[in-house]
């Protein structure tokens, strides 16, 4: 991950436009929104609180012609790895790398939930802080004026440490 992200709260990557679905709602009304918008898995809320999520996988597990009659609840994932908004991008990481899971909701002290972030939302905002980093016009901490970036022509030696010209 890059070094940029270390430092920034989930609050500020999360997606707040998040798409969920009830627990009473079928596993068929699951896997179609799923497939609608291209997702591997969704929030299940009740009454605005998480109390799991559903994936591709518990959906393939029932058969087609049960889907119709199955409710989300008794498939889903009920125990689910959440974050708050407070912590930072890096633990989200961390989380979603030891669990190999490719989301996290980003749940309030009342396991309301209010966004979830993806490995998606965190390559772009990687992306996007970089890029902000390298067109910052680069100043003088001593009076502010605007420093006139000049490219090396010396390279060094990774085993030895000898610097040569080109």
């Amino acid at each position: 991950m890059s070094s940029v992200l270390k430092d920034i709260p989930v609050s500020e990557v999360m997606s707040i436009k998040v798409f969920s679905i009830s627990s009473d709602k079928t596993v068929e009304d699951a896997s179609n929104l799923m497939h609608r918008k291209h997702f591997g898995g969704l929030p299940v809320v009740d009454d605005k609180r998480l109390v799991g999520i559903i994936t591709l996988k518990e959906v393939s597990d029932i058969k087609p012609e049960k889907r119709g009659k199955t409710k989300v609840k008794d498939v889903m994932t009920k125990q689910v790895v959440t974050i708050s908004p407070h912590e930072k991008v890096s633990v989200a990481l961390e989380k979603m790398s030891k669990m190999s899971i490719m989301r996290l909701p980003v749940v309030s002290g009342t396991d309301a939930m209010i966004g979830v972030i993806t490995l998606t939302d965190i390559k772009k905002a990687s992306k996007d802080l970089q890029h902000r980093k390298l067109t910052t016009t680069p100043r003088c901490k001593g009076c502010g004026a605007t420093l006139k970036v000049s490219i090396s022509h010396t390279v060094t030696c990774e085993y030895c440490g000898l610097a040569a010209s080109l």
